[in-house]
């Protein structure tokens, strides 16, 4: 039996009440459905864990095991599979399980104690360049490394972010990647917003404070589909409905 075998027969669901749509009873049947090697109804099945699991940012009792379960599933899946949509939408359940586990009221629970499990699957695929789907990975990690900064893996990946960040990056998605992933991890990177890149400036605006980071979102948010080009949404998802979308919604919630 498998670990994502032994989360399904194991965890008594039973006793983790309800989530966004009704009792966690249902969720061995929609996880045994990833088991079952049919990527339509893996991506259909993902789907409906992550809305209920994960719902618009809320974690339940049942986002634990669930989390566990989908770095298994990640990690099992090969190059071909990330043809599928199904892998790409358990990130985003990772990433947003990890964004949970990170609050401060989250602080030893049963979410954040995922961390170590969660960066020993997923760290590997990270670190490995020739993987399909190294980058996203990477930015879904990023929110585990800030709850356990002192994991091996969560070194790891920061260590290549930060070689990424002093001039190792080939490219302007990796470079952007490690710009907006350090600062979103409480780094400084405000120098950047001086860089003859605008895709690199608006990451660094992201994260940054100050009227010259306004300016940059600004200017960004004002480019519309112009700036859309600059990164694929698998930089980050926060890029998911386009990159001035998300200058859009960072003014906003700047403003109150």
């Amino acid at each position: 039996m498998n670990r994502c075998e032994q989360l399904i027969e194991g965890t008594n669901w039973g006793a983790l009440g309800e989530h966004a749509h009704g009792p966690a009873t249902d969720l061995p049947e929609l996880l045994g459905v990833l088991l079952s090697g049919d990527g339509e109804a893996a991506r259909e099945a993902v789907h409906e864990i992550w809305e209920a699991t994960m719902h618009q940012g809320r974690a339940f009792d049942s986002t634990p095991p669930v989390t566990r379960f989908l770095a298994h599933w990640i990690a099992g899946q090969g190059d071909e599979d990330w043809d599928e949509a199904g892998p790409y939408i358990a990130l985003r359940h990772i990433h947003e399980s990890g964004q949970a586990a990170r609050e401060p009221e989250a602080e030893d629970s049963e979410l954040a104690a995922c961390a170590a499990e969660v960066l020993g699957e997923l760290a590997p695929l990270a670190l490995q360049p020739t993987h399909p789907a190294d980058g996203i990975i990477t930015a879904a990690l990023l929110p585990w490394v800030g709850v356990l900064g002192s994991h091996r893996q969560a070194v790891s990946l920061r260590t290549r972010l930060d070689a990424a960040l002093d001039g190792d990056a080939t490219t302007r998605e990796w470079r952007g990647l490690a710009v907006l992933g350090l600062g979103e991890l409480g780094q400084d990177v405000s120098r950047f917003l001086d860089d003859p890149d605008p895709a690199i400036r608006t990451c660094a605006a992201l994260t940054s404070s100050g009227a010259g980071a306004t300016r940059v979102l600004q200017e960004t948010a004002a480019l519309g589909e112009a700036a859309d080009e600059w990164f694929a949404w698998t930089v980050s998802f926060r890029f998911i409905h386009g990159v001035s979308n998300a200058c859009e919604l960072e003014l906003r919630a700047r403003q109150g």
